[in-house]
């Protein structure tokens, strides 16, 4: 089994997690690593999370359903999982998956923490 250590930078703020995605590619190598950090996430009682994308030039299938798992474990504790940053060709992944429909996107990090509070 591959333990492929996946690079982030994490940060709490008014009980909201952003997690800043340091990889360039989030694809099958890492997907399974990330998904468990989601778990470990969501036992430890977060529920608000907002993954920063703007790091990443490339996402493939895994990668989206390691965000989509995310997202509905999230959503399991009425919380949610947000996106940011996403580059064009990335925001393109989500288009031809029609995620674009499921999450939503921001360019911004304060427009991200404030849609936690609408």
């Amino acid at each position: 089994m591959d333990q492929t250590e996946i690079n982030f930078t994490r940060s709490d703020q008014n009980g909201i997690v952003l997690i800043e995605v340091n990889d360039k590619r989030l694809d099958s190598r890492l997907a399974t690593r990330y998904k468990q950090e989601f778990l470990v996430m969501k036992n430890d009682g977060i529920k608000s999370v907002i993954v920063d994308l703007s790091n990443v030039t490339f996402i493939d299938s895994s990668g989206l359903g390691a965000l989509l798992f995310g997202r509905r474990i999230f959503n399991e504790s009425n919380g949610d999982l947000r996106i940011l940053g996403a580059r064009e060709k990335v925001l393109n992944m989500f288009r031809i998956a029609k995620l674009d429909r499921v999450f939503e996107f921001y360019d911004d990090q304060s427009s991200a923490m404030n849609s936690f509070s609408d």
